[in-house]
This record gives C-alpha cells, sequence and structure tokens, in this order.
C-alpha cells in the first residue's frame, strides 16, 4: 500500500529529529533517561545494553531504547505521546486526509524505523531484531 511505503520511506529518508523538530527530540530523549527505572524502559534498556555495542550516553543507544519500545510497548504512554507526535505531523504536512490514512501500526513502524536510520551508522549492516539475530531480507 501506498501509505505504507511513504512510512517506510519518511521513516528511513527523513528521519526522527526533522520529523519533531530539534527541541521535542531533545525532550523525547530527556523523557527516556527519566523513565529508566519502569519496568517497560528498564527490560528495553537491558535488551539494548546486550545486543549493542553501545555507551549508554550515547543518543543512538537511547534511540535503539525507543525503538524496542514503539515495537513492544505500543500502549506505554511514552509511545502514544510519540506516535502522536508523528500524527500532527502528517496532518501539519500532508493535509486532513493523509493524517486520517495514517493508523497507530503505520506510525509505530515509522517511528521505529526513524529512531533506527537515526543511530548513525552504528547498528549492524543487516536489519536485526533484538534478540541479535538477522532479520530475513523479502
Amino acid at each position: 500500500e501506498a501509505t505504507g511505503v511513504l512510512m517506510h520511506e519518511i521513516g528511513e529518508h527523513y528521519g526522527i529529529r526533522r520529523l519533531l523538530g530539534d527541541e521535542r527530540y531533545r525532550v523525547m530523549l530527556g523523557e527516556l533517561r527519566e523513565l529508566r527505572s519502569t519496568p517497560e524502559v528498564r527490560e528495553a534498556w537491558a535488551t539494548v545494553k546486550r545486543n549493542y555495542k553501545l555507551d549508554e550516553d550515547n543518543p543512538s543507544f537511547l534511540r535503539e531504547v525507543a525503538a524496542h519500545l514503539v515495537e513492544t510497548h505500543p500502549d506505554l504512554p511514552f509511545v502514544r505521546r510519540l506516535v502522536n507526535e508523528i500524527r500532527a505531523f502528517f496532518y501539519q504536512h500532508f493535509g486532513t486526509t493523509m493524517g486520517n490514512r495514517v493508523d497507530a501500526n503505520l506510525v509505530r513502524g515509522l517511528a521505529a524505523s526513524a529512531l533506527r536510520s537515526a543511530s548513525e551508522g552504528a547498528l549492524p549492516r543487516r536489519p536485526m531484531r533484538f534478540d541479535g539475530t538477522p532479520i530475513p531480507a523479502r
């Protein structure tokens, strides 16, 4: 579907920082640090620490934690706020027709893709699952 392709392309090539804006992007990373003691974030933090060779203070580490949360905890308030902000971007830039066609699953896919692509090459070349196994090519 064209909407899904557009979401992927925006996530991969436009990026989460540009999509949210610099200030909201910094706030998002700060919120994630503050949520570290919650069970869901603690679990995502441990998963990223185990599977990626990134320093915990590295923004790439935090983006991976956020991507993991987007994929595994869609009802978490942090994830819902992120999804709503991405929806707002679509309404602002593409109008209500596109905004109304963008469902939460598409937005979560865009968010995970944008967060990962923003990791500045720190990730493996092949897409990887959080358990460290490669995602098969389509």
